[in-house]
Formats: structure tokens, C-alpha cells, sequence
């Protein structure tokens, strides 16, 4: 070993700590029930969420080879790295700056071998594949676990950023607090600033959608988790327990009512129980005893109640422009 390494060994304690605000780690549920578990993360007080933690958290019911003391000591080992190198003096640009290219250039510092956009399931489609354990173990991620990364490394070194939304797509909003200059980050494609003129026109959005804070919002810490759990919900359909889903989409509208994924599972997942329970059995309202009645009119009611917010919202179907190349094509 290095006296390089023993050294940053050494100093990796005082330096996260004074990067690193005070944070709350809850217990959470042995039983690993999603909305339990979201519960608990949702409910700490938002000065002392910790975004990194409470992703890795997120993941370990998503991901069986999820580990949150092993990813989380790999994104503390890159942060602490990072500020030994760049100085306790550096700026919050240069500290982004460092991060952008230890992620994204080939050098010793990633063993020539830095992380990029996965092919193979660009958007994340598959719940598991959205942790940040795949990222890192692979290197290869999606616009989901790409920008959770950056955020998580980020907020190790000090840097305060946010994770925001798009249609079907998530990047990072940075706020240079030297010049008031809010950069939007897409980490899909090397955490370049993108002007959202251009972001509008590979992810159309109405201004009506954005006016209402459905997308480009600056998300708090608490909202920046239930994007985080809308993982959950895709692991939720995968098992098709759509009453799961519901409980979930439920609990996240709570913190971020604007919220477009957990609306349109509600939708899907309210239509689903419909079809599945009650449409086999009974062709009318009038032929169903009263307590399947009741469980009909309320899956109806959250069905039409989120199509009603989704049009009040401004949504409007994901359709990406096909004359314009998505993030991550072509890099």
C-alpha cells in the first residue's frame, strides 16, 4: 500500500466530515416492505436527509446484490479522493469540475476505465436496473442511476445540486453559488451543461407541465426521495401487485403531488385491479355485493381523480423528438 492511500485513509474521516452537514440515518423496517421503508425515509427532517444513503437504502429492496455500507463506503473512497486532489479551497464549480471528469475522462484515477451510458437498457426499463450497485459495479448506467451517482459523490464533496425531472428521463439542476447560474447537468452525457431550449426539444413538455412544477422543478431533499422511490414502483408493477403500487405512487403524491410517474401508476395500476377483480366476475355496478362495490368506486375514483391532475397538470404522452438525438446517443 502507498503512503498515497494510507495517507487518504487516514485523512478520509476529517475530510467527508467537513464536506458533509449533519445527517440522519433511521432504522429501517426488517421487514422490507417498500412503503414502510419509504415512510421512513420520507419522514426525516429535511436538513438531515442524506441523499446517497437514502438511494442506497432504496436499492437494497430492489437489487439483491445491493449493499449500502459497501456502495456507500465506494462513493465516500471518490469523494474524499476528489478533495485531496482538488484542495479544501476549491469552489463548488471546481469541485463539479473534478467529479466530471473522474467519472467521465479515461485516466488513472478510474483505471482508465470511466463510466458510461448502458446500451443495453438505456432507459432503466428493468427496476434493478436502476441502483446505483449495477452502476458502479458495471460502470455502465441510464438516466436514472447515472445523475443518483453525481448527486450522491457530489453531496460527499460538498456540493449542493438536485436531481430534477424531464418525460421519463432524470438530470441534475446545479446552482453555481459564485455566479447565481443555474446549470442543468445531463449525466447521460458527460455532465455537460445543456441549455433546456434543447432539453425541450428531445423531451417535449408543455409550459404548462413546467409552470406547474411537474418537470425542471428544484426539488427539495424530501421530493428528491420519492423520485428516487419511483423505482419501487416499477419493482411493484414487475411483481404486479398493483395495490403495492397504489400505496407507493399514494405516498410519494404526498411529498410531490406534481409528480407525472407516480400519477400515471396509479392510472395503470387502478385500471389493472378493475380488469383483473372485478370486470371477470360482474358485467355491472348493480350485480356487485356491497364490499366489492365500494372497493370498485374507490379504485375508479383514484383512477379518474389522477387522469383529472394529469390533464390539470399540463401532461402529456412521452414523445421524444425523432429528428433529434436523446442523451447518451452516439457517446
Amino acid at each position: 500500500m502507498t503512503f498515497r492511500i494510507i495517507f487518504l485513509l487516514l485523512m478520509y474521516p476529517f475530510l467527508i466530515c467537513a464536506a458533509f452537514a449533519e445527517i440522519s440515518h433511521p432504522e429501517l423496517p426488517e421487514s422490507g416492505d417498500p412503503s414502510d421503508t419509504l415512510q421512513v425515509l420520507l419522514s426525516v427532517p429535511e436538513e438531515e436527509i442524506d441523499l446517497g444513503w437514502s438511494k442506497l437504502s432504496i436499492d437494497t429492496l430492489i437489487d439483491e446484490d445491493a449493499n449500502v455500507s459497501s456502495n456507500l463506503a465506494a462513493i465516500e473512497a471518490i469523494a474524499s479522493i476528489l478533495l485531496t486532489q482538488i484542495g479544501a479551497g476549491a469552489s463548488s464549480a471546481e469541485r463539479v469540475a473534478a467529479l466530471r471528469t473522474y467519472i467521465y475522462k479515461s485516466g488513472e484515477w478510474n483505471g482508465f476505465e470511466p463510466y458510461s451510458y448502458d446500451f443495453t437498457d438505456p432507459s432503466g426499463m428493468l427496476a434493478s436496473h436502476k441502483s446505483l450497485h449495477r452502476y458502479l459495479a458495471t460502470r455502465r448506467g441510464n438516466c436514472i442511476n447515472m445523475p443518483m451517482l453525481f448527486l450522491a459523490i457530489g453531496e460527499r464533496m460538498g456540493v449542493t445540486m438536485n436531481i430534477t425531472t424531464a418525460p421519463g428521463h432524470v438530470f441534475i439542476q446545479f446552482e453555481n453559488p459564485d455566479t447565481g447560474i443555474v446549470e442543468h447537468l445531463e449525466t447521460t452525457s458527460g455532465a455537460q451543461p445543456q441549455r433546456i431550449v434543447w432539453q425541450r426539444e428531445i423531451l417535449p413538455m408543455t409550459d404548462t407541465a413546467i409552470e406547474a412544477g411537474m418537470y425542471m422543478k428544484r426539488l427539495t431533499k424530501r421530493q428528491q426521495v420519492t423520485v428516487m422511490g419511483e423505482a419501487l414502483l416499477q419493482m411493484s408493477h414487475e411483481r404486479g401487485d398493483h395495490r403495492e403500487r397504489i400505496e407507493l405512487a399514494e405516498l410519494i403524491l404526498s411529498h410531490f403531488p406534481e409528480c407525472d410517474v407516480a400519477l400515471l401508476h396509479i392510472v395503470d395500476a387502478s385500471r389493472s385491479l378493475i380488469m383483473e377483480k372485478i370486470v371477470p366476475l360482474y358485467r355491472h355496478p348493480g350485480e356487485m355485493p356491497p364490499d366489492i362495490l365500494a372497493k370498485f368506486e374507490a379504485w375508479a375514483f383514484s383512477h379518474d381523480h389522477a387522469v383529472s391532475a394529469l390533464d390539470r397538470l399540463g401532461w402529456q404522452p412521452a414523445t421524444p423528438n425523432p429528428n433529434v438525438q436523446l442523451p447518451g446517443q452516439g457517446k
